[in-house]
């Protein structure tokens, strides 16, 4: 959400560097899609990140992949997360982002009580996103619609990925799998559909608890697979490109483990490339279990299927 410089310092002595994250064998294409005209008209732009394909042998390269469609915090432009969409393309998705709604929506200015203002229906700009997808015949990638489609969001677009992952928008949609970064939100409706909600012990901006109040939801409400990762020391800004040179909140861990938990639920694919996506959500490895020192401290951490 909002990069106040005062904010950023005071955060500053609790950022930790991680280790090297893992990565997928693709590397990433970008294209600015233009003129979107169903999203607000603040900004009708959509970002599209994709893998390259190659003719190495030791990639069972299909040249089609699954979506994710990604939502952007207040004031968050989709060009600031492009270290983690570089993540995400590299294990084989494809993600868009849109750039509507920058500072609210201008064409919906629905709110909801204690959120910024215009935010109140911004969670469908996400669901538009995948339904242009699905319907558009000039994109410079294929898109495997077949396994579904995956949403994911970071603080205001936490919450519209909350609220495409539950409501019924899911099903409506062809939704399959969610992962809120870091979710601002006052309303906790429980998704209906797997999902993995980040947190950390050092947001002052979407409070740990905000996450936890809908992930309890889900448990109280449905039996479906879902996550909790509340991680030490990790602030509102984990998710983000690091936006100073000394500021390395940035954690390059969220990619991979968001991105191994998708391969899981859309596509049923536990190890690929080399890669133990059942061992990273899962499993008791110190070296790559999210919940178990893969990801560092956690101050908590859970998985259910």
């Amino acid at each position: 959400m909002l990069k106040l410089l005062p904010i950023l310092l005071a955060l500053h002595h609790s950022v930790t560097i991680s280790k090297a994250a893992i990565t997928g064998p693709y590397k990433m294409a970008s294209t600015t899609l233009q003129n979107v005209a169903t999203l607000d008209s603040s900004d009708q732009r959509v970002n599209l990140h994709y893998p390259i394909t190659t003719n190495n042998t030791s990639i069972n390269d299909n040249h089609s992949f699954p979506l994710i469609a990604y939502a952007h915090g207040l004031d968050n432009a989709a060009t600031d997360y492009t270290k983690l969409f570089e993540s995400l393309v590299s294990f084989g998705f494809i993600v868009a982002a849109h750039w509507s709604c920058l500072e609210g929506c201008s064409d919906d200015t629905t709110s909801l009580p204690y959120d910024p203002p215009g935010f109140g229906h911004y969670y469908q700009q996400q669901l538009l996103v995948v339904d242009w997808m699905r319907n558009s015949t000039s994109l410079p990638c294929s898109i495997n619609f077949t396994v579904g489609v995956a949403i994911a969001g970071h603080s205001m677009g936490g919450q519209s990925t909350l609220f495409s992952s539950s409501l019924n928008n899911a099903s409506q949609h062809g939704i399959v799998v969610a992962a809120m970064h870091h979710a601002f939100t006052h309303e906790y409706p429980a998704p209906s559909i797997p999902f993995l909600a980040f947190t950390g012990s050092e947001d002052v901006i979407a409070w740990s608890t905000m996450t936890e109040k809908f992930y309890n939801a889900a448990a109280e409400g449905h039996n479906q697979t879902r996550g909790y990762i509340n991680k030490a020391d990790a602030d509102h800004f984990e998710p983000e490109d690091p936006f100073f040179p000394f500021y390395y909140s940035y954690n390059p861990m969220v990619g991979p483990y968001t991105a191994a938990f998708f391969k899981l639920i859309m596509e049923k694919k536990k190890i690929e490339y080399g890669i133990n996506y059942e061992e990273m959500i899962y499993g008791n490895s110190t070296t790559i279990s999210i919940c178990h020192g893969g990801d560092g401290k956690m101050t908590k951490c859970e998985m259910h299927v």
